[in-house]
């Protein structure tokens, strides 16, 4: 029998808890084909992997990597294993867009691609935004269907409930995007333009899935629980699995709180999943700190709200409770700044005179 390529006498960690164990491995095409003794068959390719670890390629679950795919090979992920990104997650991405949408999210996403914010080019759908990946990367792609792109295409930005006309337009959007190859549909709750979406919103557009998975960073500012519950109740409405983005929680009595939940309550309810990151810091960019009014008319509207009596003197009311000192700036886009990165947002203010 002969295949693609043999792999010849590494010791494998296959990812299913076994121990590991020594094998040959075969791939046809992009496919594992045969595990096992291959002493009589032959490759097209023959690599002696005697000494070193054979494993599957591991899937980053949880990535913006959204622009960078399109725009480098990413190869320092490839040289840590990974073959497969996960991208238009939390409920943000580039597409599926419109030409005014599409500035919107280009400039709300920026501060996730750093310097390398994509141009834009034109495409509108999931599917003519995936179609830029093809010869581009050598990575995997799996993708998913971002709500609040499909919800503002629908409604516009800003507060609201979509009346039955605005909801049939997103279900059709969202089964568009898994027409295109998506596995399901993302959110992220604490996020504009979703942080306006109601349950009872969210289990009518997961109706759209037709067998794809609701993916959601919950409302963590509701407390995590709270949102982790949510989340299983728009699953068992729609009737589709569940997975949660980097589950998160702040001290011991909270996560035993969630994992009894999760053992009790969440995996007999729907098909439930998580995944968490595997560090204490977190981060997010730094328009997640304002009101969500200032977004309500889009992102590129936000300067001019921020200028607004009102909504200054809100966020002057909310700034006390930021602990500035334990926020720190990771990027910025302006090199006159540059020096400030790495420091703490109350460093910044004092340096400026706030």
């Amino acid at each position: 029998m002969e295949f693609d390529v043999c792999i010849r006498g590494g010791t494998v960690i296959d990812g299913t808890g076994r121990s590991r164990y020594q094998s040959d491995v075969a791939i046809n095409g992009d496919r594992i084909a045969a595990v096992g003794d291959l002493s009589a068959a032959t490759g097209r390719s023959e690599l002696d992997a005697t000494g070193l670890i054979v494993v599957p390629g591991f899937l980053d679950v949880h990535t913006h990597s959204d622009s960078y795919l399109w725009q480098e090979p990413l190869r320092a992920k490839i040289a840590q294993g990974f073959t497969t990104e996960f991208v238009l997650l939390d409920g943000i991405g580039y597409a599926p867009v419109n030409e005014q949408t599409a500035a919107h999210w280009i400039q709300y996403l920026r501060p996730l691609d750093g310097l390398r914010f994509p141009e834009y080019t034109g495409w509108q759908s999931l599917a003519e935004f995936l179609a830029l990946y093809e010869g581009r990367t050598s990575q995997n792609v799996v993708a998913h269907v971002p709500y609040a792109n499909v919800r503002t295409l629908a409604m516009g930005f800003g507060p609201g409930t979509p009346d039955d006309f605005q909801m049939l337009s997103i279900q059709r959007q969202i089964q568009a995007g898994m027409a295109a190859g998506a596995v399901g549909l993302s959110t992220g709750l604490d996020y504009v333009d979703e942080c306006w979406a109601s349950t009872d919103e969210l289990a009518r557009a997961c109706l759209a899935l037709e067998g794809g998975v609701y993916v959601t960073h919950v409302r963590y500012n509701w407390g995590t629980l709270a949102g982790v519950q949510e989340a299983v109740e728009i699953g068992k409405r729609a009737g589709c699995p569940v997975h949660i983005s980097h589950l998160k929680a702040t001290n011991t009595p909270e996560t035993e709180e969630l994992i009894d939940y999760i053992d009790n309550v969440a995996v007999n309810e729907v098909e439930f999943s998580f995944d968490v990151y595997p560090y204490v810091p977190s981060s997010t960019m730094l328009q997640y700190l304002l009101p969500y009014e200032v977004f309500r008319d889009g992102v590129l509207a936000a300067p001019g709200r921020l200028l607004q009596p009102e909504v200054r003197a809100r966020f002057a009311r909310e700034i006390p409770y930021l602990r500035l000192d334990d926020i720190y700036i990771g990027w910025l886009p302006s090199r006159a700044n540059a020096h400030f990165m790495g420091q703490s947002l109350g460093d910044y203010v004092r340096a400026v005179g706030g």
